[in-house]
């Protein structure tokens, strides 16, 4: 399958987005954070430039990340880019942080029924290792915290953010 490196560029306020895509790239608006929000407080006016086609992964991250390097993509405030254009897509999500009232609104959107596991069974097996985890004491940034949730609480991440962070630990 064929991936395109592209330079998404603002028509009106000149701001760039470096990206990668399999699909049509002058269809495909890019899909950065910054760049989104770019684009919804500006508008759709872009235009695209192809600057590689492979369908060789490896030449593509390669390419990705001698562009980014050339255009500085991250340190210039030309560019959208967050992070280096390695062509493995990234989270949109990396690191953000729900507001109380987003948590909020994500919770009542996937209360009752609406969520995918309303109405199926868990074993008391599996109650009793869910609240075992949540009880354990651990370490997160030096600090040591009663319970992961305390932690979580402390530093308004979810559970999974903090567990994949190098500085937390269980005790």
């Amino acid at each position: 399958m064929i991936q395109y490196l592209y330079v998404k560029i603002h028509n009106d306020t000149g701001m760039c987005y470096l990206g990668k895509t399999q699909q049509n790239p002058f269809k495909y608006r890019g899909s950065g954070i910054k760049w989104r929000d770019h684009l919804k407080k500006h508008g759709y006016n872009i235009s695209t430039i192809i600057l590689y086609e492979t369908e060789n992964v490896n030449h593509l991250k390669r390419a990705g990340i001698f562009f980014s390097h050339v255009f500085n993509v991250v340190e210039s405030d030309q560019w959208a880019n967050l992070m280096l254009e390695e062509g493995q897509g990234g989270t949109t999500t990396k690191g953000m942080i729900h507001s109380k009232e987003s948590r909020k609104k994500m919770s009542k959107r996937m209360a009752g029924h609406k969520n995918p596991r309303y109405g199926v069974p868990v074993s008391g097996e599996t109650r009793a290792k869910i609240g075992a985890t949540k009880r354990t004491a651990c370490v997160y940034k030096g600090k040591e915290y009663e319970s992961i949730m305390a932690a979580c609480e402390a530093s308004n991440l979810t559970r999974p953010l903090i567990e994949k962070e190098p500085t937390f630990h269980r005790l």
